[in-house]
């Protein structure tokens, strides 16, 4: 009896250190996306290409059925299109509807196809991970590049004279502060004072 309570509270310790061990590794990366944007764009260009061209042999090697290949190859043309103002990712445009929709119209058909066809975990886990999450997740983790770049653009734009309204704009995007690493560092500031990564200064 003891033995199984003590399972479940170790069960529950690990979840949150494994949680918390996420949380860490996007702030991190956010981080490395904001000082290499340039870089992080090109990595996920061939991620997308490269999921592209794996997604076209899965009817030839795994007899995936055809219309999880053409799912799946619409939302990483989706992905691509994103990627044309990268890092300033448009949320209000049509490719980044398509995006959410089709993530969960691939999830539904993945699910369909690994219910009425046996797969071993670790290969379900790597169609996941690789076709339906990875793309998504670059994508989610370089919406923290706008904090930074979006300044760079209106500095330039005012340089040559361009708009203020587009500078005006893009200072209220950054004073908004919705992406991701906005958020963890939130996390960061209000939940996690004890340990020394939320202390504030007091004025």
């Amino acid at each position: 009896m003891l033995l199984h309570i003590l399972s479940w509270v170790a069960t529950f310790i690990i979840i949150l250190a494994a949680t918390f061990s996420l949380a860490v590794a996007l702030y991190f990366l956010a981080e490395l996306v904001e000082e290499n944007s340039v870089t992080a764009s090109k990595v996920i260009r061939w991620m997308i290409i490269i999921d592209a061209a794996l997604f076209l042999l899965l009817p030839i090697f795994e007899s995936f059925p055809i219309t999880l290949v053409i799912s799946g190859l619409v939302a990483q043309l989706c992905h691509y299109m994103l990627m044309r103002t990268f890092p300033a990712i448009q949320i209000k445009s049509p490719w980044f509807a398509g995006t959410i929709i089709l993530f969960l119209v691939n999830h539904y058909l993945a699910f369909r196809h690994f219910t009425e066809h046996y797969y071993a975990f670790n290969e379900a886990f790597a169609f996941f991970f690789l076709f339906m999450w990875l793309v998504p997740m670059a994508l989610l983790v370089s919406l923290s590049a706008n904090d930074m770049v979006l300044p760079t653009y209106s500095d330039s734009a005012s340089s040559l004279g361009r708009s203020s309204e587009n500078s005006f704009m893009n200072n209220q995007r950054r004073k908004q502060g919705s992406s991701l690493k906005t958020f963890l560092t939130y996390v960061k500031e209000e939940y996690l004072p004890i340990i020394g990564l939320g202390a504030k200064k007091a004025f």
